[in-house]
């Protein structure tokens, strides 16, 4: 980005409140000629660094998108049409809104997109940079830390995993034809279980939503299956009971142990 844009470079460099930070998620992205145009996007590592090209007289800032993952083919069911409206180089994302908008899905499909990613390390392009200019329409969506949410719950499905093993119990992933999987599947009880770094609000949401998408796709292996959100810890149960019309439950840790909201169902 040229310093002649000095009004969106602090923003860039994340030297403002709200501003983009290591682990957020950026997408490059434009509207040409009506329609979405979709470079790739990736999770911002390290700091800000500045450099001269020969092309161009101006001082450039760049930031590191690692992993950074490539859009050939735009997926028909992601409303990226809604969140490209605007003019502005850098524009944040709100997936927390009150309901699943246009900002919640584009999200939700990065987070599952990065999620694929990590299964296959061979795809990694590593040393990424990315030139801000106004060519391209800079999405991002803020306060995600995408690695170290997904250590944890890693090692919350390994530990779930373990401890239903311990009882004689089987647990394994359901694939689907897409390349998606969700992290738990128990075929005997028809379980069907997404796991998450804690109960915040966006976390749930995205619980359910991914729940509902995996129940949906494996209809074919099971019509209805038991579905249930996966924690490090116990929630507090009176926020999430909106969950229990929706026929999803919680499961969390305590201990070296787990418990259930569904008369053990899950446990």
């Amino acid at each position: 980005m040229g310093d002649h844009l000095s009004q969106i470079g602090p923003k860039f460099a994340g030297k403002t409140n709200n501003s983009l930070q290591n682990g957020d998620i950026v997408l490059i992205a434009r509207r040409y000629k009506g329609e979405p145009d979709l470079v790739g996007f990736g999770v911002i590592n390290g700091n800000i660094q500045r450099k001269k090209f020969s092309f161009s007289e101006n001082t450039v800032q760049l930031r590191q998108l690692d992993p950074f993952i490539t859009i050939s083919e735009l997926p028909e069911d992601i409303p990226f049409d809604e969140v490209l409206q605007f003019s502005r180089s850098l524009v944040q994302l709100h997936p927390n809104s009150e309901q699943f908008n246009a900002d919640w899905h584009v999200c939700n499909w990065m987070d599952e997109q990065l999620e694929i990613f990590d299964q296959h390390p061979e795809k990694r392009i590593t040393e990424t940079q990315i030139l801000q200019s106004g060519t391209f329409t800079y999405t991002v969506k803020t306060g995600r830390q995408v690695s170290q949410a997904r250590k944890i719950e890693a090692k919350l499905v390994k530990q779930y995993y373990e401890w239903l093993r311990g009882q004689g119990r089987d647990l394994t992933s359901l694939k689907y034809n897409n390349s998606l999987q969700c992290d738990c599947w128990e075929e005997n009880r028809e379980n069907l279980i997404e796991a998450k770094a804690s109960d915040n609000r966006e976390n749930i949401r995205m619980a359910v939503g991914q729940l509902f998408d995996y129940a949906y796709q494996g209809k074919d292996k099971c019509e209805k299956p038991h579905m249930a959100i996966l924690l490090p810890e116990k929630p507090d149960l009176r926020t999430l009971e909106w969950l229990i019309p929706l026929n999803i439950s919680i499961i969390w840790q305590e201990g070296n142990s787990f418990f259930d909201n569904a008369n053990s169902q899950f446990v």
